[in-house]
């Protein structure tokens, strides 16, 4: 059986696209700099900001199919003024 590989997304701050990150590349980062699956070096946004657009070369890596991110449950705008129960 195959060895599963496990990616992130991280979104880049120079060309604003989500590369997959595999975890291996994540726990080797180097201040805040990441090699992705398509081999492009990933400038990490901050992860509080919403996700790019995926990038296709990572995806082509990976295999994997991509869906389109539609932001719900990523990034709530006025987050600061929602209070439970309300």
């Amino acid at each position: 059986m195959a060895e599963r590989l496990y990616a992130s997304p991280v979104t880049c701050t120079v060309d604003g696209l989500a590369h997959l990150v595999n975890d291996a590349a994540l726990a080797a980062a180097n201040r805040g700099t990441y090699t992705a699956m398509c081999g492009h070096s990933v400038v990490a946004a901050p992860m509080v900001s919403p996700i790019g657009r995926p990038c296709e070369r990572c995806a082509a890596q990976s295999g994997a199919p991509q869906r389109p991110v539609s932001g719900r449950g990523r990034h709530r705008p006025g987050l600061g003024r929602w209070r439970p129960g309300l």
